[in-house]
């Protein structure tokens, strides 16, 4: 009997550039080798979840069995969605471009991708696609984009930004972002950015690492949040409603604070990057809430 696969998700494994401060060694290969180099600072953090790790995810993809069922997979599908990991640093995803390509006309292909690589083998395929859809991660735009999703470098993700738009129109790409303590800091400007680019944003609750909630946000950063949301106009009513209801319902806890202060300060030791310096200034003195 004919059981039609309509809509397909396809995680090439965490093989990945970047080591976000919310990701997992799940998503991310190279935070899987920062944590698994440094597991003793982790672990003098004290937070859960920073030490759940998964070592790199064997390469299935690269076998020809799975080159040899995909063309069996693919043959119904309405909707394929393709992430990692990084997508566009894995070569499979070229070859199910290539496979997809006599359905380009009416196949929807998705990206979820930090879009810090945009190789010309992907540009061009790109192009030839009907219906596509990008995801772009992103929690903010300059350095706090770069500390947020370490290491990226904010000029070459704005350059990419402007290529898939110049390559699908505006309408094909969106921004992901996940909303966690730094949103607190570099939302404003992300959202503004958006807003003059015409991207529309979705936003997801950050998980799994606690101390990154908006509970570990000082109240006095919360309101002069608030303050702005109530004047902006780079963000929809429903988007600012959410926003305004997630602030209001997050009560400081000082603990997630410390906790919070405490993974931040092993992340600047180790990559010699500093979050003061980078999203300050701020209305409160943080230096009488520290531990």
């Amino acid at each position: 009997e004919h059981n039609p696969l309509l809509d397909i998700e396809l995680r090439f494994g965490n093989t990945c550039n970047l080591k976000c401060m919310m990701c997992t060694p799940k998503a991310s290969s190279a935070l899987y080798v920062e944590r698994l180099q440094n597991s003793q600072l982790f672990q003098q953090t004290n937070v859960p979840g920073l030490m759940v790790m998964h070592e790199k995810i064997p390469e299935w993809w690269i076998d020809q069995e799975f080159k040899d069922f995909s063309t069996k997979l693919f043959a119904d599908a309405v909707r394929v969605n393709i992430t990692g990991g990084e997508p566009f640093m894995i070569g499979a995803t070229v070859d199910v471009m290539e496979t997809l390509m006599p359905r380009r006309d009416s196949v929807k292909l998705c990206f979820n991708t930090n879009l810090t690589k945009l190789p010309v083998a992907i540009q061009q395929r790109l192009s030839l696609f009907k219906h596509v859809t990008l995801s772009v991660s992103l929690e903010g735009i300059g350095s706090m984009a770069e500390y947020l999703r370490y290491p990226c470098k904010w000029s070459e993700v704005d350059s990419n930004i402007q290529k898939v738009i110049d390559i699908l129109g505006v309408e094909s790409i969106f921004v992901n972002h996940t909303l966690q303590h730094g949103s607190i800091y570099s939302l404003p400007a992300l959202a503004e950015y958006c807003h003059s680019h015409r991207i529309k944003i979705h936003f997801t609750m950050v998980q799994g690492i606690d101390c990154l909630s908006l509970h570990s946000v000082p109240r006095a950063d919360c309101d002069k949040f608030l303050h702005w949301l109530d004047s902006t106009e780079s963000l929809p009513t429903n988007d600012k409603n959410f926003l305004r209801n997630g602030v209001l319902a997050s009560e400081f806890n000082q603990d997630q604070y410390q906790n919070f202060r405490r993974y931040v300060d092993v992340l600047d030791q180790i990559r010699n990057t500093s979050w003061d310096s980078v999203f300050s200034p701020s209305p409160v003195d943080h230096s009488t809430l520290q531990f």
